[in-house]
């Protein structure tokens, strides 16, 4: 009943723990599970489905520095629409509030999301959310305050995609990588903006 399983560990606090998976075939809605022992012990939860979804998949969770909790889901509409979409716990986990529908269509896939927590980066907590279309390219989106806004969604130039990570190294640089079919199979990009 679970799949396409996401977890992060809290730098700050490694005893907490967040990890999410797709509940397709349950209530439809984004599983999340928590952990505040370092994994000894879990309960989990759900998020809630916002902005016309009808179910969510494809889950990813991350950590700010300031110790919430993020996850982000293609929320997914009886109309065929799949939207990328944000949430945020300020409560470890254990509860969720929509933030941000950060893209709209039906052809949004494998959105993943990473926050910078190196304290030596200028852009220490920025939320970055990255996801391809299908057939088509890589999709990014930012957000430099927290959540509270997002920067429009830019388009890098690539060829056909399917998923990435966007990690941040030292010094705020973000990288990122994906499978771009058979030619070339691996592209990659670093924008230290």
């Amino acid at each position: 009943i679970h799949s396409e399983s996401n977890i992060a560990v809290n730098n700050a606090d490694p005893t907490r723990i967040v990890a999410a998976s797709n509940n397709i075939s349950g209530s439809g809605r984004q599983k999340i599970f928590f952990s505040g022992d370092g994994g000894a012990s879990w309960n989990s939860t759900e998020l809630p489905l916002a902005d016309g979804a009808r179910f969510d998949s494809d889950p990813s969770v991350a950590w700010a520095p300031d110790g919430t909790a993020w996850s982000a889901t293609l929320g997914i509409d009886l109309s065929g629409g799949v939207k990328v979409q944000v949430f945020k716990s300020t409560t470890q986990g254990a509860t969720w509030t929509f933030v941000k529908t950060v893209s709209t269509g039906t052809n949004n896939d494998k959105e993943l999301m990473w926050i910078d927590t190196d304290p030596s980066s200028p852009h220490r907590g920025n939320i970055y959310v990255a996801w391809d279309e299908v057939g088509n390219r890589m999709r990014f989106a930012r957000s430099t305050d927290n959540g509270a806004t997002w920067w429009a969604v830019t388009t890098p130039p690539s060829h056909r995609a399917v998923g990435t990570a966007p990690p941040t190294g030292h010094a705020g640089a973000r990288d990122a990588a994906w499978g771009a079919g058979t030619s070339p199979p691996l592209e990659a990009l670093t924008d230290s903006t």
